[in-house]
């Protein structure tokens, strides 16, 4: 039976893509961006035409689940394995940590290169960078474009924490210095259409892995960078820090327009799979507050609350147009992504072990979506289990069972867990105007000519099907994690309002069992102290890799030392990191 699963996955994949070239791969990760902040999901106070209409094209992951923060969300991503096989299921990566993704785990890229993929990551890394050896191009990426930390601001590309302050913005082993005052989103996206004209030039397909800085917050003091020109295009928006998000989801969504302009333009989109999802929930409030909102979901990122953990996201291949592909409904995971990529790619499904993911790309080209009933007929690995987390150190621990979810611990006494963000209002309507005006719609029509990718009923039906309605009586029994855990049957409650512990004892029992069998394979989380050593100050008032280390990618190597230059038997470009000036490496 495996034998033959993989026989139909190298099928499907010459079916959707038209050949048996292996198709590219484009997936654009975003920072913070909540449930409500996209039209597919019922939101009209924002305006995201590009990704919406990327959105009704493809497929809407309804029930996507990533992990409460950025750190531990990659991870996932890259890995396909929950952070606590890895150590980083604790809170975000620090500047001055010296803790990093461990070397022994596999990542994505890796997996990817072994097929034959041409591999780049735009944008965000946050796994670690105190040794040059786990940086982006010594695990797997071909490329690096962006910068090491969580968040950067969008204009000055600098990163205030801890007290300090330092430039961080990279190509391979050089800093862009020259490019300050240049926003973020823009330049992350020219850097995509200049790989996207050379995949078009290259015998190898390309993975590119757009991991935007948008629409995490920027620097205290500059919390919201936008455009100016484009703040007035919401003053319909009556809260002015909502307008100003709004603007910053603006360059998000026409960044995402200009990508698949650029695959159509170079004649790569009808080849090129297209992924869209956000790292964790917005937050709304309180530390590197946004104001996205994910509405009417409960809490904010950091939790383990809805709000926190289920993530926007949308899948995009050729084979999917017409309108039989309507939203999947089934659980998925962030850690999916490994495994369903590496089916879409051909890869043999038998390369993979020790894996949390499960790969959902036969679910995902399932037209009718008749999950429950083809499950009988083949072997769909179909979820029925997320770990949502174990954090070991805060006691806080989350799992969810079909339609049952159990929490148990608080963060930070509660601040975030409550129902914040209803930007909802009727100041602006939902315009499919806009959407037939999108790059993206404009694309499909010239490639497609058979598809009409603005379909107002089919519209309708995805909005409808993904806009989440909460009971609007009053809670009979309020889930505080301050007191004690909380049970909630999602699909009767998907706002989590009432907290079901002492009504379903069995279900408890059992959900308890699962979380001691997790927490009995738990590595202990790899956080620690800040080093002094990585003050920006030390090192021309950036953020580099403090403790040297070496670097190689096949033949070349990059090695370094605070302090001296050495070389290696391979091709080595070398620069010091006392005093960094650099050099380039696969740029």
């Amino acid at each position: 039976m495996r034998t033959l699963v993989v026989v139909l996955v190298i099928l499907a994949d010459f079916l959707v893509f038209g050949s048996p070239r292996k198709p590219h791969i484009v997936f654009i990760l975003v920072d913070d961006m909540g449930w409500n902040d996209v039209g597919f999901t019922g939101n009209s106070d924002l305006q995201t035409p590009n990704i919406d209409t990327l959105a009704y094209n493809g497929r809407v992951l309804r029930q996507q689940y990533a992990q409460p923060t950025c750190t531990p969300s990659r991870s996932a991503l890259l890995t396909g394995k929950y952070p606590i096989r890895t150590g980083m299921q604790g809170y975000p990566l620090g500047p001055d940590e010296p803790r990093a993704l461990p070397l022994d785990h596999k990542v994505l890229p890796e997996y990817l290169k072994d097929l034959g993929y041409r591999t780049h990551l735009l944008g965000k890394w946050h796994l670690g960078y105190h040794d040059w050896k786990f940086t982006p191009l010594a695990r797997g990426f071909d490329s690096h474009f962006g910068y090491m930390n969580g968040f950067v601001g969008y204009y000055d590309h600098r990163m205030n924490a801890r007290n300090m302050s330092g430039h961080d913005f990279w190509r391979g082993t050089e800093q862009m210095l020259h490019l300050q005052g240049q926003y973020v989103t823009d330049l992350l996206t020219e850097e995509a259409e200049r790989l996207i004209e050379g995949a078009a030039k290259d015998e190898k397909p390309m993975f590119m892995l757009l991991s935007h800085l948008a629409v995490h917050s920027g620097n205290e003091g500059t919390d919201h960078e936008y455009h100016e020109e484009d703040i007035k295009r919401f003053s319909y928006i009556p809260d002015e820090n909502r307008r100003k998000y709004a603007a910053m989801v603006w360059s998000l969504d026409k960044s995402v327009g200009r990508v698949v302009k650029a695959l159509a333009k170079n004649n790569l989109l009808e080849d090129t799979l297209i992924a869209f999802m956000s790292d964790n929930g917005a937050q709304t409030r309180g530390l590197y507050a946004n104001d996205g909102s994910n509405f009417p979901l409960r809490g904010l990122k950091f939790t383990m609350y809805e709000g926190g953990i289920r993530s926007v996201g949308a899948i995009w291949h050729s084979g999917m147009h017409g309108q039989q592909f309507g939203p999947l409904s089934s659980l998925f995971h962030v850690t999916d992504w490994l495994p369903t990529l590496y089916a879409a790619a051909g890869g043999n499904l038998t390369d993979l072990s020790g894996l949390d993911g499960k790969t959902q790309w036969e679910v995902i080209n399932d037209e009718v979506n008749s999950v429950e009933n083809s499950i009988a007929n083949s072997e769909y690995q179909v979820r029925k289990e997320i770990l949502l987390n174990i954090d070991e150190r805060l006691g806080l621990s989350g799992i969810r069972y079909k339609n049952w979810k159990y929490l148990n611990g608080s963060y930070v006494n509660g601040a975030y867990d409550s129902h914040m963000g209803d930007y909802r209002n009727d100041f602006y309507s939902y315009s499919l105007e806009n959407l037939a005006k999108s790059e993206v719609a404009k694309d499909f029509e010239q490639k497609f000519p058979a598809i009409r990718p603005i379909d107002k009923n089919h519209i309708a039906k995805v909005r409808g099907e993904n806009t989440i309605k909460c009971s609007q009586g009053e809670s009979t029994t309020p889930c505080n994690l301050g007191e004690g855990p909380c049970l909630f049957d999602l699909n009767a409650d998907p706002c989590e309002q009432n907290n079901l512990i002492a009504q379903e004892p069995e279900i408890v029992q059992f959900m308890l069992a699962k979380l001691d069998t997790y927490s009995s394979q738990l590595t202990p989380q790899l956080n620690t102290k800040g080093d002094p050593e990585a003050n920006p100050k030390l090192h021309n008032n950036s953020w580099v890799p403090w403790r040297g280390g070496s670097l190689c990618n096949g033949n070349r190597c990059f090695i370094s030392s605070a302090n001296s230059l050495f070389a290696s038997s391979k091709q080595c470009l070398v620069g010091a990191v006392g005093g960094f000036l650099g050099s380039r490496l696969l740029t």
